[in-house]
């Protein structure tokens, strides 16, 4: 009995070990003709799968529709696959992976741990005809291509004046884009054209002798010469040393002195400063001025302002220009402002509103003081002017005088001439409001005491004064 136990088993055992090992032979067999146990490519699960079942699923999911290509000279471009007739195949790198495997390496996989997970890429297959032209007719393949003209000129604009037009650029070869575009193929379907493509070309005979007068043109431009205008300081630099040159096209060069100078044309120079003397020219002309209020004025009369000398600045530029001064100029003045600069009135002056009848004195924008005034009364015709004035002189302890009338006063600031100012009135029991109206001055701005001996200690004369209503 136990004898034939033991038989029992034997024959057990034999038969399991026939069936496993004709398991092992078939599976081995099932796994020969394709990928091995837990084989996962781009995603794509290929175990027992033949090369050709899993290049048509790759294929499948292929979703590249076309190839960008960027460089730091062109915006970005694409060249679509469809229009080469590019077809995408992985057999050769799938065949690859199946040579790799051993058709018993299931065995080992099924007792270790992760798949494999493989990325490969595909070979691509082109048109080479109608890649080479959609490479030609891409832009940047065009604009740096050897046809496209090389231009260096000296052009002229009103506001930059002479400068060099450089229309020279770089040359890029078709073949590298090609190239660059196959071995994106291989990669991730991007092309960055690198710097290095974009090779310098060699300048002409006529454009080497352009830059040379250009070079001589900027030596000319570097005059050094700086107008102080007060706020506003003035260079006089190429833009505005271009009006006074001229370019001959036809010999594609300056026109030059007998020494090889730049000749300068005095007519337009004097031009120039006849112009700039203009523009800073304000004395007694009409105003448009904004109040601390911010109210915009417009007053006619003025005996305030700026007036440069205009003989003097034409013969010192003229003169300027010839011996190349370099150094910073303040221009002759017959008149000169308060402060200098196209804002001549500045933010330190008095302000005098005869609608409020109120005073005010600024400093640095601030308002450091206001008073109540008396002006004169409009309906004797002694109504106080509105007028772009200044402080022309101050007296202590004066007479005013005129026709009927001889009136002491502490304080006396001229504003207008020797007849209009400001001054204490000691005659007067009120100030501000309406006073005016019924005992109104002749003329002058009546103040309080303390109010004119204040304002008289803190003003200088030439001291700006705007008197509105």
């Amino acid at each position: 009995m136990k004898g034939k136990l033991i038989n029992f088993f034997v024959v057990f055992l034999c038969t399991c070990l026939a069936l496993a090992i004709i398991f092992v032979f078939f599976v081995t067999f099932y796994y020969n003709d394709g990928f091995t146990y837990d084989t996962w490519v781009n995603g794509v699960y290929c175990t027992g799968k033949s090369i050709d079942e899993v290049n048509d699923k790759l294929k499948q999911d292929f979703d590249v529709d076309y190839v960008t290509i960027t460089s730091n000279y062109h915006d970005e471009e694409k060249i679509y696959l469809n229009s080469i007739d590019a077809k995408v195949d992985y057999k050769k790198a799938l065949l690859d992976i199946k040579r790799k495997q051993n058709s018993f390496g299931w065995i080992k996989k099924l007792f270790s741990y992760g798949a494999d997970n493989l990325t490969i890429k595909p070979k691509v297959s082109f048109n080479e005809t109608k890649l080479d032209k959609e490479v030609s007719s891409l832009g940047v393949v065009k604009d740096y291509s050897e046809d496209v003209p090389q231009i260096l000129e000296i052009r002229y604009s009103p506001d930059e004046g002479y400068y060099l037009f450089d229309g020279t650029n770089e040359e890029l070869n078709k073949k590298d884009v090609i190239k660059a575009i196959e071995d994106a193929f291989e990669n991730d379907f991007k092309v960055s054209l690198d710097d290095s493509l974009f090779k310098e070309r060699k300048p002409s005979k006529e454009m080497i002798e352009t830059k040379k007068v250009w070079d001589d043109a900027l030596k000319f431009f570097d005059l050094g010469l700086v107008y102080d205008m007060g706020k506003e300081k003035i260079s006089i630099d190429k833009p505005i040393l271009s009006k006074f040159i001229i370019f001959d096209e036809k010999t594609g060069d300056f026109v030059r002195t007998e020494d090889n100078g730049f000749y300068i044309d005095d007519g337009k120079a004097l031009e120039y400063i006849d112009g700039l003397c203009d523009l800073y020219d304000t004395y007694q002309k009409p105003r448009v001025i904004t109040t601390h209020l911010g109210e915009e004025k417009t007053i006619n009369k003025s005996t305030y302002g700026t007036k440069l000398n205009k003989k003097a600045e034409e013969a010192y530029f003229l003169q300027a220009l010839k011996e190349r001064k370099r150094e910073v100029h303040v221009p002759a003045y017959l008149y000169e402002g308060y402060v200098r600069g196209l804002d001549d009135i500045g933010d330190t002056l008095i302000e005098v509103d005869l609608t409020r009848q109120l005073l005010y004195y600024i400093e640095n924008g601030e308002v450091k003081m206001t008073c109540d005034v008396v002006t004169g009364k409009p309906s004797a015709g002694r109504a106080t002017p509105e007028m772009v004035t200044y402080v022309n002189r101050k007296r202590r302890k004066t007479v005013l005088r005129g026709e009927d009338y001889a009136s002491f006063v502490e304080y006396w600031i001229a504003i207008y001439s020797t007849t209009i100012g400001l001054h204490d009135a000691s005659w007067q029991k009120e100030f501000g409001g309406e006073r005016y109206l019924t005992h109104g001055s002749r003329g002058c701005i009546n103040m309080r005491l303390n109010d004119v001996k204040t304002l008289y200690d803190i003003v200088e004369v030439g001291l700006p004064v705007l008197v509105y209503k």
